[in-house]
């Protein structure tokens, strides 16, 4: 009889702790090959993972004149809600790249 145990839950933890930090030893040998992100490195509270995932949801920054444009491009801009006679609230007008805005407002709910 063949009986497989699951590993135990500490092993499992560290298998996992050494994956992550493979992954991050891989994000920052990517980041240091871009210029923009030693300047987003430089902004307290931004870790690798942050920069990188801005980065690849956002582009390259310097394509940007403005950083309205990046808050608009996720969403984050404001914009009144009318119709017909109805005049609405300003909110986040919610128009643009979901995986943009989720990070930005993640991020900042954690700092």
């Amino acid at each position: 009889m063949n009986l497989r145990f699951a590993p135990q839950p500490l092993e499992e933890y560290e298998r996992i702790v050494e994956i992550l930090d493979k992954i991050e030893k891989d994000i920052l040998a990517l980041l240091s090959e871009i210029p923009m992100a030693n300047q987003l490195r430089s902004i307290k509270g931004l870790g690798p993972i942050f920069i990188a995932a801005i980065l690849s949801s956002a582009g390259d920054l310097r394509q940007y004149a403005h950083g309205r444009q990046l808050l608009r491009k996720a969403g984050l801009n404001l914009a009144e809600r009318m119709s017909g006679k109805h005049k609405g609230q300003i909110m986040l007008s919610k128009r643009g790249d979901a995986t943009l805005r989720k990070i930005c407002i993640w991020r900042r709910s954690h700092s």
